[in-house]
């Protein structure tokens, strides 16, 4: 009964920490690449639409 319940203990362990790892990994995509690409589109919308060039 306790090995079943240190085991336990361990899976969950090891799920949350899979968890964290993701969560950082989907916080880095998001603000290294994601964020400034939409940026870069709005700022190339506003400039083509300011100077009637399209």
């Amino acid at each position: 009964m306790v090995n079943n319940m240190s085991s336990r203990q361990a899976c969950h362990a090891a799920r949350y920490v899979v968890a964290r790892v993701l969560r950082g990994l989907f916080w880095c995509l998001k603000y290294t690449v994601i964020l400034p690409l939409a940026t870069m589109a709005l700022m190339a919308l506003f400039v083509l639409w300011k100077d009637n060039t399209t």
